[in-house]
């Protein structure tokens, strides 16, 4: 097996997971193909016992990491974030990674975990190829962990990707039982990071639907971005509506190679625009305009879609009371 000095010199050993109890960071051997291939990289079973290997935290030291030129889509979900994380992969350019399971440990291990926060962003900065910029997307249950890795990286840059109300209850709705389940969980998690007092009793609470809670998860998601965007960070943020990126795709990607320093030409940014990755359905793979037709075909219910226009009307009355207004600020395009 290699020894610790390889694996930190490698970036085909990925930090993978965080045991916070243990202190230790688990690397797998991915190579970018797999990478490419994976919807989420918290997803990745290694494939034999030589493919991953355990690290005390404590050997992790940054200042033997070379660490790489890295930016942040940071996102609200259901906002085509994966799609544009794959547009991301120009070899030579830029590699994207999508919601590494490591970044979520973090989150979930709070304070304890700390100290590893600048080491783990170092080796997930190591690029493929030489001079290539690494785009990273964690996962939005990692959004506590913004402040943090602004602080750690202060060369990056970061795109605040969103999308409307009404798009995110109707994907939460499209999900079925598991997606109501996720956005409660959301709700609490963001609660814990970012509260607000919504003037709402705990029996009050407890009788909201469902598409209620999805609601307010997604405007304490604004919110956030919002406040980020009024920071001192402010400018090295930019947000960007996910209906906006779908109508003017080459746009988006042309402002982010110059945000991000990628150097992509247009040339480049043409051909991935045109190509199978805008083609296939970033998560469920297939033809995009079929998938989209027949997830909404299924999902179609008038009920729903009166209860997500009077949640959203509700929301937008918590949001002018709370002082949070959208678009956000600082606008990408």
């Amino acid at each position: 097996m290699p020894d610790a000095g390889e694996i930190l010199r490698n970036p085909q050993w990925f930090p993978h997971r965080y045991d916070a109890q243990g202190e230790r960071v688990e690397f797998v051997r991915l190579d970018r193909d797999i990478i490419r291939s994976l919807t989420f990289l918290a997803d990745h079973q290694p494939r034999n016992q030589n493919d991953n290997v355990w690290l005390a935290a404590s050997e992790l030291q940054a200042d033997h990491i070379a660490a790489g030129k890295v930016h942040f889509i940071f996102h609200s979900a259901f906002v085509r974030s994966t799609l544009l994380t794959r547009a991301m992969d120009l070899p030579g350019k830029s590699l994207g990674l999508s919601e590494p399971g490591i970044l979520n440990d973090l989150a979930a291990a709070g304070s304890k975990a700390s100290p590893a926060l600048v080491p783990i962003l170092r080796l997930l900065s190591r690029p493929f190829g030489a001079g290539e910029v690494v785009v990273i997307k964690p996962s939005n249950v990692a959004n506590s962990l913004i402040p943090a890795i602004l602080s750690a990286r202060p060369d990056a840059r970061a795109l605040l990707l969103t999308g409307s109300i009404e798009n995110f209850l109707h994907s939460v709705h499209k999900k079925g039982m598991m997606g109501r389940r996720w956005v409660r969980r959301l709700y609490r998690h963001i609660m814990q990071f970012a509260p607000m007092d919504l003037g709402m009793s705990t029996a009050e609470q407890f009788e909201m639907t469902d598409l209620q809670y999805a609601g307010l998860a997604w405007f304490l998601q604004q919110r956030q971005f919002a406040m980020l965007l009024s920071s001192n960070e402010r400018e090295r943020l930019h947000s960007l509506d996910s209906d906006r990126f779908n109508q003017e795709r080459f746009e988006t990607l042309a402002r982010l190679s110059e945000l991000f320093d990628m150097g992509a030409g247009p040339q480049e940014l043409r051909e991935m625009v045109d190509g199978p990755t805008f083609a296939v359905h970033a998560k469920l793979g297939g033809d995009f305009k079929t998938q989209i037709e027949t997830q909404e075909e299924a999902a179609k219910s008038d009920v729903v879609d009166q209860e997500v226009a009077m949640v959203a009307q509700w929301i937008g009355q918590i949001a002018q009371a709370a002082g949070v207004s959208w678009p956000l600020a600082r606008p990408l395009l």
